[in-house]
């Protein structure tokens, strides 16, 4: 009598785990997940230029007197392109004495290098050639890097966010549709808050060493754009 109470019961339960595994896979199966991207393509509206300036010399004295005069020049001739005073921004100086190895693995002073590096800011991109036609010409002077960016570039990161979302939506209505199924509630949403970043396109800008020759006549530094990509994953239940 209690083996066929026991086995009943070992049945029953049996019975009950089953419907539970088949309402638990009927449930998952009510799920799409999709994906929704955007990229926006922007103009560029400000440049960075970085620049480095540099003097040798015996004495430390006109070592610094040397290159500060090549960026009182710099700052006349910048001047005269539209470029004003504080749109040039100091970033470092340096001031050491420099020795050459000689074969017997000793060191010999060879003088005095004075360096400054600076920024220089422009919101108008039509002086950018000028600029740099500028700063190439000079000897003196090595260009390390170009950048260019977006004036409140959060106004373009909620417009690419707001058309992820918005493609996410649109795909996942489409493929139940598509199914036979309508959209439910969500269930989860999956966004990286670090999901923005921007590239230059058309830009083949490497460093120059400062000299004239090193660059082709009408080459233009400006690029076509800047892209905002962004992305964002949902879940949603589904009913027929």
């Amino acid at each position: 009598m209690y083996n066929k109470i026991t086995r009943s019961a070992y049945i029953v339960l049996l019975v009950f785990s089953s419907l539970c595994m088949k309402a638990n896979a009927t449930q998952s199966s009510n799920l799409i997940e999709t994906t929704g991207t955007a990229e926006l393509k922007v103009k560029p509206n400000t440049a960075k230029i970085f620049i480095s300036i540099e003097s040798n010399q015996n004495i430390k004295d006109d070592a610094k007197k040397m290159v500060d005069q090549i960026v009182i020049d710099m700052q006349q001739k910048l001047k005269e392109l539209g470029v004003n005073k504080n749109q040039i921004q100091p970033l470092s100086f340096s001031l050491l004495p420099q020795y050459d190895l000689q074969k017997d693995n000793t060191k010999k002073f060879s003088g005095y290098v004075a360096k400054r590096s600076y920024q220089i800011n422009l919101d108008n991109l039509n002086l950018v050639n000028q600029v740099m036609d500028s700063l190439v010409s000079s000897k003196d002077i090595q260009i390390n890097r170009l950048d260019y960016d977006i004036l409140k570039p959060e106004i373009y990161k909620r417009k690419v966010q707001k058309l992820a979302v918005k493609n996410a939506i649109t795909n996942a209505t489409n493929i139940s549709t598509d199914f036979g199924y309508k959209l439910g509630s969500i269930k989860s949403i999956k966004y990286n808050v670090n999901n923005f970043y921007k590239t230059s396109s058309d830009l083949n800008l490497v460093q120059y060493a400062g000299r004239a020759s090193n660059r082709d006549i009408n080459l233009s530094y400006i690029p076509n754009y800047i892209i905002f990509k962004d992305s964002v994953s949902v879940i949603y239940n589904i009913i027929k």
